[in-house]
């Protein structure tokens, strides 16, 4: 008999497992201004994403024109395009609009979920405008006037008209237009070698005009006055040598040591030791804090003008002229407008803030902006008049967003703005409400799980379902593709929100009791809940009938037990059993006299057999033997049990043993040798009764085996 070993097997089923996790988002520029927002992920839902332009150097409104919008993915759709429209600046728009430090400027073409925060961005660069190199833009420039030889007569300022290319200049420093803008102030020396013809005064007049006025013209000097400062903007006389010579002396025109209005100077030049200033003159605010001519940045005139006096004919000689021009930074820069990037403006997003400059300006990583929503950093921008800062939007921001402060701003000459302020750039908006679905592969939740927050929401941490015959094994989706028991959605998170219940099927087992004796094989150990409908095989066991199972079935024994599909929890099962009940027969087998009944047992209860009441004549019962068999088995009186499985009687036989000897074919008592042995005092006393009965025993022999004593008698 065996009982079957229980064999636990847990089966790890994943029902209806879908590992879906957020899409991924990116944006490039695969051609001109147009943008592509791709998407990989599941691409078998519709979707909806926001996007816009911000300011980077190149400005909405004078580079490009302003986008703010957003697209919707459709089932299958993997991309969309967007194209910007690229501008040049207006004709009337500021100057410094046209010109940065580089041939490019940049702007950012950002994507966002419907909540106005960051999905990604792709920056382009477009060339536009003028380059303007930055370390010449306020260097000295010298223009050569005349490399050669000028003759200077007193035949009056008309006579000696030189003028300067200025344009020569702006393209070396910076185009007039941007130093204008700039606000820089032009500050001019002229330079040449001198020697007289005739002994007399010198002149030299520097104009410097917005419109040319060449007719108005001074020619009243005379004894080393140069005369009236009425038209132009500079005027000096001075004496080269007190004796012709053929020697060239160096002069600087103004003389920056000496007064607007001095008198007459000894020898002032260096390297000059015969020449001397007699008088300069300077137009109103036209003299800088340094000592030079300050000349207007927007130029349409700059030439000079040389003349002689004295007795008889007076004349000069001049080589070598030069202008040397530098813009001087007198300005800080100031801002022309304020902007804020479109979108969505909800505590959490990211928002951009974009200053112009009425020229160029430069930041660095460490450049910010301060307001009342905290600092921003700096975007991008430097080497052009537009910068952009950006940061989140924070929790305590509500009132309207306040520019108050900058730090790291300079323009080209290292000069910062004076101040940087704006109020009511733009207003907190409310929340976006996000979204949150679930799949629950046929589980349940007890307790609901929300289906929308905001980014200023409370963690939410998920209630997990149930389904009858699985266990939870977690959560995937947004949370990832690692199923997961425990998932919050934390404060300050955001996006639409999708997740699924994963499972394992359960195995639950079949235990089985009872079967000590019994014989029982069956692969019916284990099931799950979706198991075809299971019928428990039936035990046997000897001597017993099986009256059916109970346990998980109910207390009342049932032959027939089934699970059925659907069917759930650990199932323990006990099997019952009848015990055979049997008759035994008892046979005289040979006996003289004596009746006995049939006795009744039960199967696996010892009992014993009724003492032997049989009697044979000459014989004393010696036992019981099994069926036809003379073997003796049982002795008189013996507890027994199991003498058989219960299907049928069992029949006892007495057996007999002769009691004058054990060997009747020898012992027959014919003769002295085969006499018959009385061993015991039942021998002698049965010999006495047969004679005293009659019984006659001529020519028989007997013999003692031993010494007999009688217990109760005396010896015989």
């Amino acid at each position: 008999m065996k009982a079957k070993t229980i064999v636990i097997i847990i089966l790890l089923m994943a029902a209806g497992l879908k590992t879906k996790a957020d899409n991924l988002w990116t944006v490039n520029n695969p051609s001109g201004s147009t943008f592509r927002i791709s998407r990989s992920g599941d691409t078998s839902i519709t979707e909806t994403v926001k996007y816009r332009t911000v300011s980077l150097g190149a400005i909405a409104g004078q580079h490009f024109t302003e986008l703010n919008g957003e697209v919707t993915f459709n089932p299958g759709d993997t991309y969309k395009e967007i194209t910007v429209t690229e501008t040049t600046p207006a004709q009337n728009a500021h100057e410094a609009y046209k010109w940065q430090t580089g041939a490019k400027r940049k702007y950012r073409f950002e994507v966002t979920d419907q909540g106005g925060f960051y999905l990604h961005h792709c920056d382009r660069e477009i060339t536009t405008g003028t380059s303007i190199n930055s370390d010449n833009v306020y260097a000295e420039k010298e223009l050569v006037i005349n490399s050669g030889i000028i003759t200077v007569t007193d035949g009056g300022y008309a006579q000696a008209y030189h003028s300067v290319s200025y344009n020569d200049y702006y393209t070396a420093a910076a185009p007039k237009k941007y130093l204008v803008a700039a606000g820089a102030e032009l500050r001019m020396t002229v330079t040449f070698n001198a020697r007289e013809a005739d002994d007399g005064y010198q002149y030299i007049q520097i104009y410097a005009n917005t419109t040319a006025d060449k007719d108005h013209t001074d020619t009243g000097a005379g004894d080393g006055n140069p005369g009236t400062i009425n038209y132009s903007r500079y005027m000096a006389g001075f004496t080269i040598d007190g004796n012709v010579s053929s020697t060239y002396y160096p002069y600087t025109f103004p003389l920056t040591s000496k007064g607007s209005n001095c008198g007459s100077v000894a020898h002032p030049w260096a390297n000059n030791s015969n020449g001397n200033l007699e008088q300069q003159y300077f137009n109103s605010n036209c003299r800088a804090s340094d000592g030079r001519l300050i000349i207007p940045t927007d130029l349409s005139s700059l030439y000079i003008r040389l003349n002689a006096s004295g007795h008889n004919n007076d004349s000069w000689y001049a080589q070598n002229v030069k202008a040397h021009i530098q813009a001087v930074d007198v300005t800080k820069p100031t801002v022309l407008a304020y902007s804020v990037a479109p979108g969505r403006h909800s505590r959490g997003n990211y928002f951009y803030v974009t200053v112009a400059f009425s020229e160029i300006v430069i930041a660095s990583s460490s450049s910010k902006l301060t307001s009342n929503w905290g600092d921003l950093s700096y975007v991008g921008g430097s080497g052009s008049n537009v910068l952009t800062f950006r940061r989140y939007i924070p929790d305590n921001a509500s009132s309207p967003l306040n520019i108050t402060g900058f730090s790291g701003i300079t323009d080209l000459g290292g000069k910062a703005p004076s101040s940087i302020s704006a109020t009511n750039l733009c207003s907190v908006e409310g929340n976006y409400s996000f979204t949150i679905t679930y799949n629950l592969n046929e589980g349940s939740v007890a307790s609901a799980n929300p289906t929308s927050y905001t980014y200023e929401t409370a963690n939410i941490t998920l209630n997990n379902p149930t389904r009858l015959g699985y266990t939870f094994t977690g959560w995937t989706g947004s949370n990832g593709n690692t199923p997961q028991t425990s998932v919050t959605i934390a404060n300050h998170s955001h996006g639409n929100k999708s997740y699924t219940a994963n499972w394992s099927k359960d195995t639950y087992t079949i235990t089985y009791d009872g079967l000590e004796g019994a014989t029982f094989q069956t692969s019916k150990n284990s099931y799950t809940v979706d198991s075809p409908d299971i019928i428990l095989d039936t035990p046997s066991k000897t001597g017993y009938d099986f009256t059916g199972w109970t346990g998980s079935n109910g207390s009342t024994p049932q032959k027939t037990v089934t699970i059925e599909t659907g069917s759930t929890e650990n199932k323990t099962y006990t099997a019952n059993w009848s015990p055979h009940h049997y008759t035994v027969l008892l046979y005289g087998n040979g006996a003289d006299s004596g009746q006995m009944l049939p006795m009744d047992f039960v199967y696996d209860e010892a009992q014993a057999l009724s003492v032997c009441t049989f009697k044979r004549s000459g014989h004393v019962f010696s036992g019981w033997s099994l069926g036809s068999s003379d073997e003796v088995v049982y002795t008189d009186g013996q507890v027994v049990s199991n003498l058989t499985d219960g299907t049928g009687a069992v029949i006892l036989r007495a057996q007999w043993t002769f009691i004058w000897g054990d060997n009747l074919e020898v012992q027959n008592g014919s003769s002295e040798n085969s006499a018959y042995v009385i061993t015991s005092t039942a021998g002698l006393d049965l010999l006495a009764a047969e004679v005293n009965a009659g019984n006659s025993f001529d020519g028989k022999y007997f013999k003692l085996g031993y010494n007999i004593v009688y217990t109760h008698g005396g010896d015989i």
